[in-house]
């Protein structure tokens, strides 16, 4: 006759990590479904979030899941979406479950939908903009390294090339990619996990007037910003950031700037 370990009850208040302690066996009811589920979520997000469960690595099934937990394998697929929508987990059909490496889509679909509830304008993404940027030149002079440059100069390089041929959907690619590697070149790699997804969004606003005139895209600014970061000049990177910025208070924006984020972020 086999003796079952009598394990302690469980509610929707005790603490995940002492549901670790007992993963092995069966978890009791504690009451709906989607509390228990959630329960489920939290146990096994620790293991990713632990390292236990590293990038890559393909998760235990949904039966073995359940017969681990003691829980139905309805409560195990409920637990298991919820982590994929939150982008920890990657499920697909016939190929298993598998831990996604680490990305910023999640974080800046949650800022998406923030920005676009909120009543806030193009003008205030814009404003915003500026101010993390100016920062952002004067830090990026002081400690880029030279792997930084060779960055900019390829990014910098496309925007000229697209500018010059006045194709705007071709630049579109290399302003955002030049902006990002002025982040990189902070090289403070926890404000790059930060803003990195903040940066994508802000710039995703960032579309001149006239998108058929080269001229009003302003990459005479971007090819300044790079001398003065390439100078080590944080003032000068500071004021160069500046100036690129200035055109952007012209009143021949006032329109564009008034759009409500609603707007700028609706589907085309």
């Amino acid at each position: 006759m086999t003796t079952r370990c009598i394990i302690p009850p469980f509610d929707a208040t005790t603490p995940t990590a002492q549901i670790e302690e007992h993963v092995t066996e069966p978890l009791p009811f504690v009451g709906k479904p989607e509390l228990l589920s959630n329960t489920v979520s939290e146990a096994l997000e620790r293991r990713i979030l632990s390292g236990e469960w590293v990038a890559g690595q393909r998760v235990p099934s949904e039966p073995e899941l359940s017969q681990q937990l003691g829980v139905s394998r309805s409560v195990i697929r409920d637990a298991v979406r919820s982590l994929a929508a939150r982008g920890l987990l990657d499920v697909r059909q016939g190929s298993g479950t598998t831990v996604r490496p680490p990305t910023d889509d999640t974080y800046t679909d949650a800022l998406t939908v923030m920005l676009t509830r909120s009543d806030l304008t193009v003008g205030d993404l814009a404003l915003a903009r500026e101010a993390l940027d100016l920062q952002l030149a004067e830090i990026a002079a002081i400690r880029h390294e030279a792997a930084d440059l060779v960055a900019l100069e390829l990014h910098l390089g496309q925007l000229v090339a697209a500018a010059e041929a006045g194709d705007w959907p071709a630049a579109e690619g290399p302003h955002l990619a030049f902006h990002l590697a002025i982040l990189d070149a902070t090289r403070l790699p926890a404000l790059v996990i930060l803003l990195r997804p903040l940066q994508r969004l802000i710039l995703a606003t960032a579309i001149p007037v006239r998108s058929d005139d080269p001229s009003t895209w302003h990459v005479e600014c971007e090819i300044a910003i790079l001398d003065a970061i390439r100078a080590r000049d944080p003032i000068l990177a500071r004021g160069a950031m500046a100036e690129h910025y200035a055109f952007f208070h012209d009143p021949v924006f006032a329109q564009q700037h008034a759009r409500s984020l609603s707007e700028a972020f609706a589907p085309q």
